[in-house]
């Protein structure tokens, strides 16, 4: 107190928050000639927003599955303000990278929770800032930082990218010939790390293995689990099977399967020579037949594809040095051009010969 004119005067820093909330001072007036008198006063000291609100135990990474329900609670923040009054009065408020919509925190609680359905493959992450704010005239602010990782799950099926493959090939391609690559791919996650140059998975929803389901009986084929890659596994034979409808199932790491078709025609190359009925034929003629007499029909097959490789051209290749017969080159059937005596000739043999028209051109023979 000033001695001469009885100001009171602050000296020394007072706090509301961490000392006295009041003082109660007796203040002493003395005269000249020494009298006294004294009077009390009592001095409240008035909370001023002064203190910044902070967190308690604060939490700044967290993991979701992103098939959480909506209203799923993530964390209960809790802050504390050193003020009192409205002015230790906290609310909690959010924003961040999450649309304002996919997550929600209670205002006066500090309750984080999800307000919309995740997806992963939509939004992995979010950085999210939590807001504190007292209620006095003048608000004291703070924030907090947060990280979500929304962790996959594998609620994607594999998708090809046709749903039906077809493609043709001959029948003396290669065992170990790729045919074809196919592919499929999933929305789900991968994660992987390279370690001392071998790649190592650790996430494997979006990890797509392929496979023959069906239609692959005697294993012709074989597909590349990794790659996709068909490739020809055995010979093939045209004559056996000319078609083939594979089931290829494309697998995620998580076990959900989508199924293509591939349909593999084997065409045609000619390998198979005509063949008679049997390696050798009889007919009984009179040797009264009269000349240009049809005496028999000759006919061969071949299993080949139907086109030049198994249209046939006839020939009498050997036994009819005499030239008693002849053969049509189309339809196959032996003519008699002489006269025949039976005491002189009684049998012929005659070789006759097919030839197809495929390249190169085969032929298979009979005796007759």
């Amino acid at each position: 107190v000033d001695m001469t004119a009885g100001d009171l005067i602050l000296s020394s820093d007072i706090d509301h928050d961490g000392g006295a909330e009041s003082f109660n001072l007796t203040v002493e007036v003395v005269d000249a000639d020494g009298y006294s008198d004294t009077t009390l006063i009592t001095v409240v000291v008035l909370e001023e927003n002064d203190n910044v609100p902070y967190f308690v135990l604060p939490r700044f990474t967290f993991n979701l599955l992103e098939d959480v329900n909506i209203s799923h609670f993530v964390f209960q923040f809790t802050a504390a303000d050193e003020d009192f009054g409205s002015n230790s009065e906290i609310t909690f408020g959010l924003t961040g990278n999450h649309r304002y919509t996919d997550f929600q925190i209670n205002s006066f609680s500090g309750a984080l929770t999800v307000a919309q359905d995740l997806d992963q493959e939509r939004q992995s992450s979010y950085e999210l800032v939590i807001h504190l704010s007292d209620r006095g005239k003048s608000p004291q602010k703070a924030t907090l930082t947060i990280s979500i990782v929304v962790i996959d799950v594998n609620d994607n099926y594999p998708i090809w990218e046709e749903s039906a493959y077809a493609i043709s090939i001959l029948e003396n391609t290669s065992p170990g010939t790729s045919i074809l690559k196919v592919r499929a791919t999933d929305e789900d996650q991968i994660d992987l790390a390279n370690v001392t140059g071998t790649i190592v998975y650790y996430v494997t929803n979006g990890l797509v293995s392929y496979s023959i389901s069906s239609g692959n009986k005697n294993g012709e084929f074989s597909i590349d689990n990794a790659t996709g890659v068909v490739t020809i596994a055995t010979a093939l034979d045209r004559e056996r099977q000319s078609l083939y409808n594979l089931t290829l199932l494309a697998t995620d790491g998580g076990g959900l399967s989508t199924a293509a078709n591939l349909t593999v025609v084997i065409t045609d190359i000619n390998d198979t020579p005509p063949m008679f009925p049997a390696a050798t034929m009889v007919t009984n003629i009179s040797e009264y037949t009269m000349n240009d007499t049809i005496v028999y029909e000759a006919s061969a097959n071949d299993y080949d594809e139907t086109g030049p490789s198994s249209n046939f051209t006839y020939q009498i290749q050997f036994g009819n040095e005499d030239g008693l017969f002849s053969i049509n080159p189309l339809s196959g059937q032996v003519i008699l051009l002489g006269e025949l005596d039976r005491e002189t000739v009684p049998v012929y043999n005659l070789t006759l010969v097919a030839m197809d028209m495929g390249i190169p051109r085969l032929t298979g023979s009979a005796q007759l």
